[in-house]
């Protein structure tokens, strides 16, 4: 059975799915998912840090 891939969107690109779910009745793989690491959060949290200034200076308008 083809299985799908649910990746994490950070600072403006697609990360890779690192996790495996497995059906826990046949152990068939069902998905790959985001596992993010710590590096991964780290980068998150930074960009964020830097873009909110600029983005809470957005009138509301423009987030559309």
């Amino acid at each position: 059975m083809p299985y799908s891939y649910l990746q994490s969107y950070i600072h403006v690109e697609w990360t890779q799915a690192r996790g495996t779910i497995f059906c826990p009745a046949s152990g068939e793989k069902i998905t790959k998912v985001p596992y993010s690491t710590a590096t991964d959060l780290d980068l998150a949290v930074k960009v964020v840090k830097k873009s909110f200034p600029e983005w809470r200076r957005t009138p509301p308008p423009c987030f559309v």
